[in-house]
């Protein structure tokens, strides 16, 4: 089982396509993997085994043929809970939405189909996508794989648990304010949040590219993108799930066979430690990191610039607020409640007796929207000095330049932790706002077991230096390691 869950989906696909392994075989090692290791982490809270074994035998079919087939014919995959997938639950969560069915296929379960990968379950969200901590009243809570006393994180906190106890090689999250590259970081995989409109967001929950009413802003607010164990894997993957017509082309080919990029013609910006109203200081692994991760930049023959400057995000989730504000036709109350309004105190007294309908971050972020809404002026005027940060920024990396920085202050902090610091995800949620493309590159383990992450920025529709970084960061820091307690 091992020898196969610990591959990458470049080596399974390249298995499979020499038939020297089968869809079956590969298949059945993971969901004997994910079994192994999700009673303890409650990360797959929908199981598709008998579909996907269908689905396996029909492509082990096709490749034993030599029919034709997509790319990634027979590699497993699980999808986030908040994704529609035909026929199974699209609850996101929510007590409110316990019934929820999808009746059809997410433009971006589609297209991976077309691909030919086979999905084996669908993964845990905090209620409504909206929380660090992935947990929920529908399914439950959801711990991380190096160590169940922490968090995976949020929201796409199933799917990082998963990947990161080897139980699938790739996953599919999505990300408002940092919703991929938090857990990534946290559970040590790769985690991309590509630019806006290059992977279609149709047939996801709360926000949709086919809802007319959502504005131009929410629609580059939330993105779907690739979580994967290697880096070289975000290639392949993000061919599959681009738009049809994209102008972006992720080139596929062998790690062995591809160019490297040549780094002396980047210039690398660093923010080891950038100061974040309302966010907590950044932790002495994690600013270690950040700098040890551009000495390997610096050993390239890259411009290393420290930033001076570290008050530049300074106003981060003032401008992420305001980008959501400003865009959705939708109450944070309403979206909790499916279009009502809780009635808060007699919730915060049920929970007393554990039986709130809305979980205890839920309940908070309604009071807190009711609470400190920012006046139209000031949603306004933050919105403004967000475009002119991100006319900036892209100015700066008009040349081929990235950004170094961290992901989150720690590493995955312990279970209702983030309740005391609950704005700490404002060092991913910047990028959201202003739409830069971002990836969550794990960077080995501090001293207690845990991973350590950075986040890499690029200009926008710039992904394949992201992907390019992370390739040289793995090849340097050993790239993904297997948590002891994934046997």
């Amino acid at each position: 089982m091992d020898e196969l869950t610990e591959k990458g989906v470049v080596e399974l696909a390249a298995l499979i396509s020499q038939k020297k392994v089968s869809p079956v075989e590969v298949v059945r090692a993971h969901i004997e993997k994910i079994e192994a290791v999700n009673g303890y982490l409650n990360a797959v809270v929908i199981k598709r085994y008998e579909e996907a074994l269908e689905e396996a035998k029909a492509a082990e079919n096709q490749v034993y043929h030599d029919k034709p087939r997509g790319a990634l014919c027979g590699i497993p995959v699980t999808v986030k809970e908040s994704i529609s997938i035909k026929g199974s639950p699209n609850t996101f969560g929510s007590l409110y939405r316990k019934n929820n069915i999808a009746t059809h296929d997410a433009l971006i379960v589609q297209q991976i189909k077309k691909a030919g990968v086979i999905i084996v379950g669908i993964t845990n969200t905090p209620e409504c996508n909206f929380w660090v901590e992935c947990y929920n009243k529908v399914y439950g809570r959801t711990s991380n794989p190096y160590n169940t006393a922490r968090i995976p994180g949020g929201s796409s906190g199933g799917e990082a648990a998963i990947i990161g106890a080897g139980g699938v090689p790739f996953g599919i999250g999505s990300d408002i304010a940092g919703s991929i590259r938090m857990p990534a970081a946290f559970c040590g995989v790769f985690g991309l949040r590509p630019t806006s409109r290059l992977v279609s967001v149709q047939g996801h929950a709360l926000f949709e590219e086919d809802k007319p009413q959502e504005s131009e802003k929410m629609k580059t607010a939330l993105v779907i993108g690739p979580m994967t164990r290697k880096a070289v894997d975000l290639l392949p993957v993000m061919e599959a799930m681009s738009k049809e017509g994209s102008k972006q082309k992720f080139d596929a080919m062998p790690p062995t066979e591809r160019p490297s990029r040549n780094w002396a013609d980047v210039t690398v910006y660093v923010f080891p430690d950038p100061k974040i109203k309302f966010a907590s200081s950044v932790s002495s692994d994690i600013k270690h990191t950040v700098l040890e991760t551009a000495e390997i930049f610096k050993e390239r023959g890259a411009e290393i610039k420290l930033v001076e400057q570290q008050k530049l995000f300074y106003d981060a989730f003032d401008m992420w607020q305001s980008t959501l504000e400003l865009s959705s036709k939708e109450t944070v109350n309403q979206i909790f409640t499916n279009g009502g309004e809780p009635a808060l105190l007699k919730q915060f007294i049920l929970s007393i007796a554990g039986k709130n309908k809305i979980t205890i971050p839920g309940l908070l972020m309604c009071l807190g929207e009711r609470i400190f809404n920012l006046s139209s002026k000031r949603l306004k005027s933050y919105a403004e000095k967000a475009k002119k940060l991100g006319e900036r920024i892209a100015q700066t990396l008009s040349d081929p330049s990235i950004i170094i920085m961290p992901v989150y202050p720690t590493v995955a902090p312990r279970h209702n932790m983030p309740l005391l610091k609950p704005l700490d995800w404002s060092y991913t949620a910047i990028f959201n706002a202003l739409d830069f493309p971002a990836i969550s590159i794990p960077c080995g383990l501090n001293k207690k077991g845990m991973p350590l992450g950075i986040q890499v920025i690029a200009n926008k529709n710039m992904e394949t230096i992201l992907i390019d970084a992370a390739i040289l960061i793995e090849e340097e820091k050993g790239g993904w390691v297997k948590p002891p307690s994934a046997g």
